[in-house]
């Protein structure tokens, strides 16, 4: 949902869709042009890769944000973003706490390429996120911005 979220404001449409919903009609959402990013270290969630065959047909592309080059959700994949991970990075080499802080990670470098691809100016930016603290402080960061590209 963060990364939803942070693709929409920066000026790339997107929105979050659970595996589990998609399976209960939600695959219907899906259009030709969308792209659908499905996250797993492993890669082996029967429902996530069931959701990904079908969102395939549907979609202009499935990108899987995986550490299992070799998992069956990187297979059903058109195009495969790889997590390096030490099998240290995550609890007791188990729980996918350090490979979901780097799968973010990759993420936020994702909505930075795709907001400067686009065209999406900061002034965009903070059109769109007018509220909360973001928003507050827009002016002040507008003004920062403009200094550092002079």
């Amino acid at each position: 949902m963060r990364a939803a979220h942070l693709f929409s404001v920066g000026g790339t449409p997107a929105f979050y869709l659970s595996p589990g919903d998609g399976l209960h009609g939600g695959l219907g959402v899906l259009q030709k042009n969308d792209v659908v990013i499905a996250i797993s270290k492993g890669g082996a969630s029967e429902e996530l890769n069931q959701f990904c065959s079908r969102a395939g047909e549907l979609a202009a592309a499935v990108i899987a944000i995986t550490a299992a080059p070799e998992s069956e959700l990187a297979h059903l994949a058109d195009h495969v973003l790889l997590l390096h991970m030490a099998p240290e990075s995550d609890l007791g080499a188990i729980v996918a706490t350090g490979s979901s802080l780097a799968a973010a990670a990759l993420l936020d470098a994702l909505v930075e390429v795709t907001r400067v691809g686009r065209g999406y100016s900061w002034r965009d930016f903070f059109f769109t996120h007018p509220s909360g603290a973001v928003g507050k402080n827009a002016e002040q960061a507008l003004q920062r911005l403009d200094q550092e590209e002079s």
